[in-house]
């Protein structure tokens, strides 16, 4: 392979990688490392230059996130948003509930990407709730939070 050629695969979005965003603390688009991703999409990063953890914000859609809170703010998005969540599928919801049913919740581990989890391990974190570690592979741990499954860091 050549050194100015990746794959397709090479350059995907991944825990543990590299990614430019909007740091909410320096106020720039800096390069971050992954922290967390739901399916395909980077849900949380860490600051190279700050070290702040915070939401993914993708520079190139701050101008489309703006829009989208205006239209917000005027009612226009709302009853989209309602009717969309309404048509979504419980089957999540159901399989969280059977795994949290098992689970003593004082006996959860406070989530950090330096924790070494197990499969079937609950997580209590600071802004996903209680999750139940489904797959630990590599330095990634597949979690099932009450609203989404979540591949985040671990073993740091």
């Amino acid at each position: 392979m050549s050194l100015h050629r990746l794959r397709k695969a090479d350059t995907a979005p991944a825990v543990g990688r590299d990614i430019d965003a909007w740091c909410t603390r320096c106020k720039m688009d800096l390069g971050h490392v992954i922290t967390a991703m739901a399916g395909e999409s980077v849900v949380q990063v860490r600051c190279h230059t700050c070290g702040s953890v915070h939401r993914y914000k993708d520079p190139a859609a701050a101008d489309r996130a703006a829009r989208e809170r205006v239209a917000r703010a005027s009612g226009a998005g709302g009853r989209r948003a309602a009717s969309a969540a309404a048509a979504r599928p419980n089957a999540h919801r159901i399989r969280y509930e059977k795994l949290m049913a098992e689970k003593d919740r004082s006996a959860a581990s406070r989530y950090h990407p330096t924790i070494s989890p197990k499969s079937g391990d609950l997580v209590d974190h600071a802004r996903f709730g209680y999750g139940v570690v489904d797959h630990v592979d590599g330095g990634k741990a597949r979690i099932v939070f009450e609203d989404e499954e979540r591949t985040l860091i671990v073993d740091r």
